[in-house]
């Protein structure tokens, strides 16, 4: 049998007022039998604002609509092979003895990792909808800010333990960008229909900590 098994408990809320709040709030807490630390927990909350409801915009003949929104998540990693925080053995027949051969058990690979937890992914988002003319031109904004710790990598242990690969939480990366799309409309006759877009992307991934080596 090769298999390990994954629970997941998940709350979420949603909240709106008016039609120009909004709110959602989410909490996971994950378990996964391939690690040492094997529950975690990962909260979300998004929040919004349609300016486009309010008063001052609402007789707006060029704005149709317009949304500030911000939200901030984690969530958790735990893509390694089953059986990853066990130590394996090997077992085989190694001699011969008064007439039998007996099973002798020996150590397979790299000593297991004591303290093998989730990897996680904090991400941060800013962002901004609009449409304008009836729907016929549409533009979106967006500013994202990721930061990926405790990742999940293969080491090599020194040559004089062996010099096996095995896993371990090493390091940390942050990813962080910003996004822009365009969106025009100019003939929509409903037999036919053209239509252009346009959208461009600046992103920066930065090795923040390659960790110490730690068995």
């Amino acid at each position: 049998y090769n298999g390990d098994a994954l629970q997941s408990y998940m709350g979420r809320v949603n909240y709106s007022f008016k039609d120009k709040y909004f709110l959602t709030g989410s909490y996971r807490y994950d378990g996964s039998s391939r690690l040492t630390d094997q529950y975690a927990g990962f909260p979300s909350l998004a929040l919004a604002w349609r300016l486009s409801n309010e008063s001052f915009l609402q007789d707006s003949e060029v704005i149709n609509d317009l949304k500030i929104r911000a939200s901030y998540g984690e969530t958790g990693n735990q893509a390694v092979p089953s059986y990853s925080s066990l130590s394996r053995v090997n077992v085989g027949n190694a001699y011969y003895f008064d007439g039998t051969t007996p099973s002798v058990t020996t150590p397979l690979g790299a000593p297991a990792p004591q303290n093998l937890k989730w990897e996680v992914a904090k991400t941060t988002n800013i962002g901004v909808d609009a449409s304008f003319l009836n729907g016929k031109l549409t533009a979106t904004a967006e500013w994202y800010n990721k930061d990926i710790t405790d990742l999940l990598y293969a080491q090599q242990a020194p040559f004089y333990v062996g010099g096996q690969y095995f896993l371990s939480n090493l390091g940390a990366i942050n990813n962080t960008g910003f996004e822009f799309s365009l969106g025009y409309t100019p003939v929509d006759t409903g037999k036919f229909k053209w239509e252009s877009n346009f959208n461009i992307s600046f992103n920066k991934n930065k090795v923040e900590d390659l960790g110490n080596w730690e068995m």
